[in-house]
């Protein structure tokens, strides 16, 4: 077999192969919702990289406890800490 004949068939395998895959993942659709219910969420920055790093701290546990327990909100917090402080350097 030449090698143009045999690269030709090649192309026509794959072009198929390839045909197939995307019949077959194309049925495989999973239902999502179009409109989830997330639970709502407050995202916080904080830059205690200094002196104020222990009200910083005081100030995230303020905000734990001011949640009730019966909802679903989340609060994501970002900290940058005053390591030095701590004894980490």
């Amino acid at each position: 077999m030449s090698n143009k004949k045999y690269h030709a068939k090649t192309n026509i395998t794959l072009l198929l192969l390839y045909q197939v895959a995307m019949f077959v993942f194309a049925g495989c659709a999973i239902s999502v919702d179009p409109n989830p219910q997330l639970a709502p969420a407050t995202l916080i920055y904080m830059i205690a990289d200094n002196n104020l790093d222990y009200y910083a701290m005081a100030n995230i546990k303020q905000m734990e406890q001011g949640i009730p327990d019966d909802t679903e909100t989340n609060i994501f917090v970002f900290i940058d800490r005053n390591y030095e402080a701590l004894g980490n350097s």
